[in-house]
């Protein structure tokens, strides 16, 4: 639900494990010393901030938040989720097929010439994408369709391919048969897509949605509104504190530079991690389904990176998150001064204590203080204590506006 509410960031501990809700229990370490050998980062718990942000408890104190949907975040879900969910690949419908391309198909099987079952397509929404070498259809049913001219087909005059099942095919009803594929070849994608608008025309088409005034296009906005008023105060908590941020981020004054360590950028430090992260699950994902389907899921690290990041399809994600890691640097820069005005102390204790219980709740059974020590800075650590301190403080102090929310 991204930008239905605010950003949720995760400060420096992007994108891990460790925020788990497992119950597994792990033997604690009795004791350990307080040494990382995680490379340095900047220290927002101990260090002056006067240079970056400007705060004072008058600025939280007597601060009234709305958790109310606003109409930009209606605005931004309809354009970033709701209307390209409904694109429509652009084809060209001219062009030979060729080794390589994506093209969309309708297609019906037969068995001695009686259709047989999960063999068609024909009743879906939408025809089915297939890229060209991919080897995910059956036998040499790919190869037969490169050169064929998508506009030359129809139900009335399809492209017939002919096949033989593997004797070794999953099921067995259709394993060592000869089958043949009515073809009708959509077109060849051209990489684009089109998105809709919402006109009164579309409103009318969306499901569950049946209009009763003469605007439809204003009504379901509103319904819109309704539905995402909904989802909101299923976690209220979070809301509240997404929009705390958000308001904090609107009316306090940052001096536009951010902290760095040894010449780099903090910035720079979480742009690197949410690549390497978006890099990992394509190389990951892919390698997984072509070993299980003999395909890759991804076709480049763009379409992986979006999808990983919740993005529009078309969506510019190295911009994405290059705004995510300053957003997520000026809310360490915020918590952590405020946490400094309510002169929080965190001791060593403290430190250790955290630590242990972030090793418990992890998932991953082979996480111990060791490994912790060894992927994360003290400073990284202490700045998250004091995140988690100061949020608490915030949420106490500052008073919430629920007005147009569900109250049940």
């Amino acid at each position: 639900m991204k930008r239905i509410v605010a950003f949720v960031l995760l400060l420096v501990f992007v994108l891990t494990a460790f925020a788990s809700c497992s119950k597994n229990e792990k033997k604690k370490d009795a004791k350990f010393d307080l040494v990382s050998t995680a490379d340095p980062t900047y220290d927002y718990y101990h260090n002056d901030l006067s240079l970056y942000i400007t705060v004072s408890r008058e600025d939280y104190a007597n601060l009234t938040v709305s958790l109310d949907i606003t109409d930009k975040e209606v605005e931004d879900y309809l354009n970033d989720h709701l209307l390209p969910s409904y694109r429509t690949p652009n084809l060209i419908t001219d062009q030979a097929v060729k080794d390589g391309d994506t093209v969309y198909l309708w297609y019906t099987g037969y068995i001695d010439d009686v259709a047989f079952e999960g063999g068609s397509n024909a009743e879906s929404e939408r025809p089915t994408a297939l890229v060209i070498g991919s080897n995910s259809f059956v036998d040499t049913f790919e190869t037969q369709l490169i050169g064929v001219i998508p506009k030359d087909t129809s139900w009335e005059n399809p492209k017939v391919v002919n096949v033989t099942f593997p004797d070794s095919y999953k099921n067995a009803d259709l394993a060592g048969k000869a089958a043949k594929f009515d073809v009708v070849v959509a077109g060849v994608f051209d990489g684009t897509y089109t998105v809709p608008e919402l006109t009164e025309e579309f409103a009318r088409s969306i499901n569950n949605f049946t209009p009763t005034t003469d605007d439809p296009v204003a009504e379901f906005k509103l319904a819109l509104k309704d539905w995402l008023r909904e989802q909101t105060a299923t976690d209220l908590e979070s809301r509240k504190f997404n929009c705390l941020i958000e308001k904090l981020f609107s009316t306090l004054t940052f001096s536009g530079s951010v902290p760095q360590v040894s010449g780099v950028r903090e910035t720079a430090r979480i742009e690197e991690k949410l690549n390497d992260s978006a890099t990992g699950y394509y190389q990951q994902s892919n390698l997984y389904y072509y070993m299980t389907y003999q395909q890759v899921l991804f076709d480049s690290l763009d379409d992986a990176a979006r999808y990983y990041f919740n993005l529009r399809f078309d969506a510019d994600w190295k911009a994405y998150i290059a705004s995510y890691a300053y957003k997520a640097i000026k809310q360490l820069l915020v918590l952590n001064a405020v946490a400094q005005l309510e002169g929080v102390e965190i001791t060593e204790q403290d430190v250790k204590n955290w630590i242990r219980d972030q090793v418990d709740a992890s998932d991953d059974e082979s996480t111990t203080v060791e490994s912790f020590l060894e992927s994360y800075s003290l400073e990284e650590i202490y700045a998250q204590i004091a995140c988690e301190r100061a949020r608490e403080i915030l949420l106490e102090k500052v008073t919430f506006d629920a007005t147009g929310l569900p109250t049940d």
